[in-house]
């Protein structure tokens, strides 16, 4: 992809019609949740059976 996630996302939130998916790691859900690109996040939970892992929405500083 030759721009950035974040701004081919909006440029398709302007310009397309019907829902965009955007399959994704942890990370880049963090970038688009901080970013303010989820209207709707659909999860897909892979439990662990040891340790902590990594958290999704712990410190994110969005609010809707």
């Amino acid at each position: 992809m030759a721009e950035p996630l974040a701004s081919t996302v909006e440029r398709l939130r302007h310009t397309s019609v019907g829902d965009i998916g955007v399959h994704a790691s942890l990370t880049v859900a963090r970038q688009r949740l901080e970013s303010s690109l989820v209207d709707e996040l659909h999860l897909v939970v892979a439990p662990r059976t040891l340790g902590s892992g990594r958290r999704l929405l712990n410190s994110l500083s969005v609010t809707r």
